[in-house]
């Protein structure tokens, strides 16, 4: 399925296309049921930051880890300046 991502929707199998459509439903009805049940024990305004505030950094990571992308030096502060915005939110 990873090879058709990268040649494009139009030359994607109609069998690659379903399972990668089914990945990203399942995923999102999986990041739903455990942000809710997240919910129910800390309330939103501790929960926000630590949920999205890290989700920039955390693609950066896996783009390096299995696109091989590069981390540059203004990437690098920007995902600093980001986990430390998250922290001071929770403080």
């Amino acid at each position: 399925v990873s090879t058709d991502i990268r040649k494009g929707f139009r030359e994607m199998s109609w069998e690659s296309f379903g399972i990668f459509s089914a990945s990203g439903i399942i995923s999102m009805i999986i990041a739903q049921f455990f942000y809710y049940e997240a919910l129910k024990d800390k309330e939103v305004t501790r929960l926000f930051p630590v949920l999205f505030g890290g989700t920039p950094v955390i693609t950066m990571i896996l783009g390096c880890l299995i696109l091989g992308e590069k981390v540059t030096i203004l990437s690098g502060v920007g995902g600093a300046l980001i986990i430390a915005g998250s922290i001071m939110m929770l403080i």
